[in-house]
């Protein structure tokens, strides 16, 4: 069977489940168009996109059952999907109505913490417009309130929407810190030609201080007092 009778199989399971699911529910909830979750649903869309088969899948499987079904189609990004599960990730996704703001980044950065972020410093650095976030980020599932503070539902999570993916990367990058420079904030960039083994021996790099940096933060100190977000990101042209 090929990915989009599997798919096609796999929406018509998750809608026989429970029989108040529909597909404009499954659309509105994992942020591809509904023509196209129709057209999924139908299997006429013979080589489905890779980021629409992450969303709907981050709706109708398991992060496991994912994994399991890419295996045979899109080994790179299922190992990619594997080695997030072993550090803890959770499978989501977030509708392409969500749209990420500067708060948010700082908002879900503290309400990872074991404290989590309360209401009064959020307002105190963003105001009101602070607030509305805060309500809008509990709505979307990523926090919940917990006694008088808000804490992240999941720490580590996998959003296969690339739009938001984006806009949460440039977000980030709007709250780097000049004056943390060499301090604790940092900031490399290299460039240049590469061959084949070179590209590969990056990759690989990254994948290991990936592996080491997961570690350091799921470690349990006892003076936890900073607040801290690392990203990494790359593009081969």
């Amino acid at each position: 069977m090929n990915l989009a009778n599997t798919l096609k199989t796999a929406i018509q399971n998750y809608l026989d489940a429970d029989k108040r699911r529909s597909l404009s529910t499954l659309a509105r909830k994992s942020g591809v168009s509904y023509a196209t979750i129709r057209r999924l649903a139908q299997g006429e869309i013979k080589e489905p996109q890779l980021d629409n088969v992450l969303q709907v899948c981050a709706i109708i499987m398991t992060f496991e059952d994912t994994i399991t079904l890419l295996d045979s189609y899109n080994s790179d990004i299922a190992e990619w999907l594997r080695r997030k599960r072993q550090h803890n990730y959770t499978f989501s996704t977030l509708s392409d109505s969500f749209n990420f703001e500067t708060p948010d980044v700082f908002i879900i950065a503290h309400a990872a913490t074991k404290k989590g972020v309360r209401e009064e410093i959020v307002v105190e650095r963003f105001g009101r417009y602070g607030v509305e976030r805060l309500q809008l980020l509990e709505e979307a599932g990523l926090i919940e309130r917990y006694q008088d503070s808000f804490k992240t539902k999941h720490v580590n999570f996998v959003d296969p929407n690339p739009r938001s993916v984006l806009k949460r990367m440039a977000l980030c990058l709007e709250q780097f810190d000049l004056a943390n420079l060499d301090s604790g904030a940092f900031f490399r960039y290299y460039t240049g030609e590469v061959s084949a083994q070179q590209k590969r021996d990056i990759i690989e790099a990254i994948r290991e201080a990936d592996a080491k940096i997961a570690a350091i933060f799921n470690r349990q100190d006892a003076d936890q007092t900073e607040v801290m977000f690392v990203g990494k990101f790359g593009n081969f042209f």
